[in-house]
């Protein structure tokens, strides 16, 4: 379980990060007059490797998620066992 949290704890600023570059991007390209075909491949690029950040997501998502049913699978042993005695 300690690895797991650890495990979310580096991985939630690795995606965090890339997605405030994307609007600090944004940002720099409007502020620095960059010419349109810049920001377009920019954004072409980003579009191509959002698969990508949406993997990255949906697994993370399904380790807290299967961490929170082992939890609740522990805890009903628990219970049982508490109730035994």
């Amino acid at each position: 379980m300690k690895e797991k949290i650890l495990y979310t704890l580096i991985f939630i600023p690795a995606v965090l990060l890339p997605s405030a570059l994307i609007f600090v991007v944004a940002i720099g390209f409007e502020f620095a007059g960059v010419k349109k075909p810049l920001e377009l491949a920019y954004w072409i690029f980003l579009l191509l490797t959002s698969p990508v950040w949406i993997m990255i997501a949906y697994k993370l998502l399904k380790d807290i998620h299967q961490s929170n049913l082992d939890d609740i699978e522990k805890q009903e042993l628990e219970d049982q066992e508490t109730r035994s005695y």
